[in-house]
Formats: structure tokens, sequence, C-alpha cells
């Protein structure tokens, strides 16, 4: 067997955890940036270092195999303190919030940050296997990366998502540049990810400019929920009627050998899966004007709305999983309300943890402005490692090394893109002048 072959064995045929272990994981977010607001500091290296230690690390460390006892203790220390500082510190005015809701940019940061760990930590043994994106059934950690990539784009206000489609020609050449660099390198693909060539890239280019087109007619209120109703609803009806078995059985070339046929046979999973993640897009975006943007300047209003958009969520999950099991891997009914549950909830927490906060975290911050840039350097990064390293021999010392200079990187790199980019635009001003 190639050291491929090894590779894509190590990812492949694994049926997940549980929803409260995946729970505990990102849980560090919401724990490690709660006590970031109650010790802030107006110097930025102090800043930066609490935010390292409080919450990027742990952030790592969960996602590892010394999650116990080591990051649930860390865990568990950081409520502590946090409570306890709750307590003591003296209550202050709380500042004017800035009109930008601090606890979006947390979200789809932390959504960032835990993936940019997950993508390469899994080529190592120091990440659970249980982790792993499920193969056909189940709860996986990588599970959650796409659709909650997909939530956090849906939740931005009503004029951005409108411009999303101005985002379509570059993830189209990005998930073309990688399909072609994935075939020229013999890298390693789990095939039953997203199939033969397709990849996320693509899925956001397809996502995205349905969504736009969708809301740039201002619908009502109502249709912001009963469209991604009724497609989920008659895409599951197909799924129970022979679709899901196509999708986990079928041949990856048709007989007609139909150029489209064979296409849709390749890559199934990627391009049937752009059905649920459309549905997860639009009911995002619906979460996202009733409870965030009609409330900017209500914050108990959004948290109170938030928390019972969860709680909704979680209980139609619960009920759902009984008849018809999660699967990721054709994006089901399932699977489409986990996700949402799941990231509805992480982001009341972040709405909780940021009540006192009038600005993001450093590194959140910057990740949160260059998210489309950051993320297509985690993703080469992640690549020139496992080129250059056999990521399976590794020992779970050398592999937390390598993790950390790995994401150090990317921090760094978000962290200098505003000052490189203002340099650049001051350059070409001067120029025009």
């Amino acid at each position: 067997m190639s050291l491929k072959e090894e590779k894509e064995a190590f990812v492949t045929g694994h049926e997940g955890t549980t929803v409260a272990e995946l729970l505990l994981v990102c849980l560090s977010a919401p724990i490690g940036i709660w006590l970031l607001s109650k010790c802030q500091t107006t110097s930025d290296a102090r800043r930066a270092a609490a935010e390292a230690l409080f919450a990027l690390i742990p952030m790592m460390i969960v996602q590892t195999n010394l999650l116990y006892p080591w990051g649930v203790s860390i865990l568990a220390i950081e409520m502590v303190f946090t409570i306890w500082m709750q307590f003591t510190q003296a209550q202050k005015q709380q500042a004017a919030r800035p009109h930008r809701l601090v606890s979006l940019t947390c979200f789809r940061s932390s959504v960032m940050y835990l993936t940019f760990v997950a993508i390469l930590a899994v080529d190592f043994s120091l990440f659970p296997r249980r982790f792993c994106k499920t193969e056909v059934t189940g709860y996986g950690l990588m599970d959650l990366g796409a659709g909650s990539f997909v939530v956090a784009a849906g939740l931005l206000p009503h004029n951005k998502v409108q411009q999303s489609w101005k985002r379509i020609l570059p993830l189209v050449i990005l998930g073309m540049i990688r399909c072609v660099a994935n075939k020229g390198l013999d890298y390693q693909e789990h095939m039953s990810e997203y199939g033969i060539h397709w990849n996320f890239f693509l899925t956001l280019a397809v996502v995205m400019p349905l969504a736009s087109w969708f809301v740039s007619s201002e619908p009502a209120l109502s249709l912001c929920w009963k469209v991604p109703l009724g497609i989920t609803l008659c895409y599951q009806y197909a799924l129970s009627n022979g679709l899901q078995e196509y999708i986990e059985t079928a041949p990856r070339m048709c007989e007609s050998a139909a150029p489209l046929c064979n296409l849709l046979a390749a890559n199934r999973e990627g391009i049937l899966g752009c059905i649920g993640y459309h549905s997860i897009y639009l009911t995002s975006y619906y979460i996202g004007r009733i409870c965030l943007w009609n409330n900017v300047n209500n914050p108990q209003q959004r948290q109170s709305m938030l928390y019972e958009a969860a709680a909704v969520l979680w209980l139609l999950e619960f009920l759902l999983a009984q008849a018809i099991p999660v699967s990721r891997r054709s994006t089901n009914v399932t699977f489409c309300v986990w996700t949402l549950a799941h990231n509805t909830l992480l982001l009341a927490l972040l709405e909780t943890a940021t009540s006192s906060m009038t600005c993001p975290p450093i590194f959140i911050n910057a990740m949160n402005r260059h998210g489309l840039l950051v993320f297509v350097v985690a993703n080469l990064l992640t690549g020139l490692v496992n080129l250059t390293f056999d990521t399976l021999q590794a020992s779970d010392g050398t592999a937390l090394v390598i993790l950390t200079m790995y994401l150090s990187c990317v921090c760094g790199f978000a962290v200098l893109l505003d000052p490189v980019l203002a340099l650049l635009r001051h350059r070409g001003r001067s120029r025009t002048n």
C-alpha cells in the first residue's frame, strides 16, 4: 500500500461520536472568549498573548487526544476563573457598542479557526478518529466544517448576502486550482467527502449565487423559512425513495458513458450536497434577520431569541434523528437541522460571552476580515506539511509542535494582512498622484 493509500485509509470509514462531545469541543470558543472579555487590556501585545493562551491554544488542544483530561481541565479552570471574575470585578458602566456585532465576528472566526486546526490535525494520530468525517451516518466534528461555514455566510446582513455573487469567480478559480493540484500532485483524497473532482470551494460557488439571487428581491420573512423548508422536504423525500442509496452505493461511472451522467456519478456527494447546504444558507439568513439584524441595538432580545431558536432546532433534531439517521454525505434533513442547531447554540453562547466586549480580539478580528485569503493559506500550508512530512509516523509531541507552528503562521498571516494591504494601497495612490 502506497503512502497516499495509507493516508486515505486513515481518514476513511469512521462512524463519529456523540453530539454532546462535539458541543464540548466547540465550547472552547465561547468559554475562552468569555474569559478574554474579563481580561481586556489596552496593550496590544498583552491582548494577543491573552487571546492565544485563553482561546486559541485551548481550541487546538480539545481537538486532540489531550481532550481528556487536559482539554476538559483547561475549560473547567477557565470557567471557574471567569465566573470568579464576573462576581468580584467592580461593575463598570458598559461602553457604547459598535454597530457591528462582536458576537458574529467571534462566531465566524471561531468556525474558521476550529476548521484550520482540524484540516491538518486529521492527518496525525493525535487527532481522534471519531472526530473525522463520517463515512455514511453519524456525528463527526469535521462533518460540521462545511455546514458551519455556510451558516456563518448566511448570517451576514442583507446587503452582504446580496453581494455574495461577487465571490463566485474567485471561488470557481480556487476550486479548479485545487482539483488540478490534487490530481497533479497525486495528493490524498477522501472520495466520499465531495467526490472525485468536487471540493468545498465549488460548493460555495454554487450555493452563494443561488442565495444571492433569492434575497436580492427583498423576500418576505415568511418566504425566508418556507422556501428552504420546501427544498429540504422535497430533497428528503427523494433521499428516502432511493437517492440516499444511490449516493452511498452507486458506481462512479454511468453505463451510458454520457458526460453529464458521469460527472454527476463521480461527484454526487458534492453536487447533490449543494441542495442541503442551500437550505442551511437560507435558514441561516432567516435566523440572522429575525434574531440579529432586527435587534441590532437590543442585546438582551438577541440573546433570548437565539436561545429560543436553538432550543427549537435541537428538539427538532432529536425527533428527526429517531427516524432519519444524520448523513453528512447526503446533507439530509437531520444533518441540516443538526448543523443549524449546533451553530445557533454556539452563536447564542458567544452573544452572552461578548456582552461586555466593545471590540473583537486581535487574531479573531483579523481572521474575520480576511477569511477567504486566510482559508486559502491554511489549505496551502496543510498541503505543504503533508507533501513534505509523513504525518502517519509522527508522535503526538511532534504533531503538537507542527500544529502550533502551522497555526502561528496562519494567525500571523491574518494579522499582517491589514498593514501590508494598507501599505500597498498607499503606494498605489502615490503612483497615481
